[in-house]
């Protein structure tokens, strides 16, 4: 379905050379996330990967924050630059989130547990389909049992993205506010009222 406009939209991303992995997520009325959007590509370099973020949003949706995890704000030794200096001169800021990988990983399982009305509090659209599929595959941590295993690292990049909006501050959608009728008893402005407004087919038809 379309996702409504008033709906309060985020993105989040995982970069590295060997995987891209960026979702937007809408939040209802309710507080339930919607993962609705996918970007999931390999070999991009950092300008690359920004490009492929902004040509991926469509034109005039209004996205509340990027989050992205802590390394992006690394400087290059050769540049001086950071990773998240590049994706914001290819107009993607972003915020960095928590790289608290308990906290990220708890936060995702309270998404995923049961609302009020039986659904889970964060659903996917089927486009998303490497969210579904890493989300399913990864393993739990061998040393940590309440963290999630680091490798295959393959399918770490969608659940890692997904964490950085899981742990983070969002505000939640307010319900939309059907448009106000004119009244037609509001006092008129100064120029209405002495003036008569703007002449039209009234003055000639008098």
């Amino acid at each position: 379905f379309a996702v409504p406009e008033h709906w309060l939209r985020y993105r989040c991303i995982d970069y590295g050379l060997d995987m891209l992995a960026c979702y937007w997520v809408a939040i209802d009325e309710n507080g339930r996330s919607w993962v609705y959007r996918e970007l999931y590509r390999k070999g991009l370099i950092v300008s690359d990967a920004a490009m492929a973020v902004r040509s991926h949003t469509l034109p005039g949706e209004a996205i509340q924050i990027t989050f992205a995890p802590p390394d992006l704000w690394s400087r290059s030794r050769d540049s001086g630059k950071t990773s998240a200096e590049v994706f914001l001169q290819g107009g993607i800021p972003l915020v960095r989130a928590d790289n608290n990988r308990v906290q990220g990983h708890l936060q995702i399982k309270e998404l995923l547990s049961p609302m009020p009305d039986g659904r889970p509090g964060m659903v996917r659209f089927d486009a998303c389909k490497h969210l579904m599929d890493d989300i399913q595959a990864i393993q739990v941590g061998e040393k940590n049992p309440r963290d999630c295993a680091k490798q295959p690292h393959a399918g770490t990049h969608s659940v890692d993205s997904i964490r950085y909006y899981s742990v983070s501050r969002k505000l939640l959608t307010e319900t939309a506010q059907a448009p106000e009728e004119p009244d037609e008893f509001a006092p008129l402005r100064y120029e209405e009222l002495m003036t008569g407004g703007h002449a039209d087919t009234s003055y000639v038809n008098y």
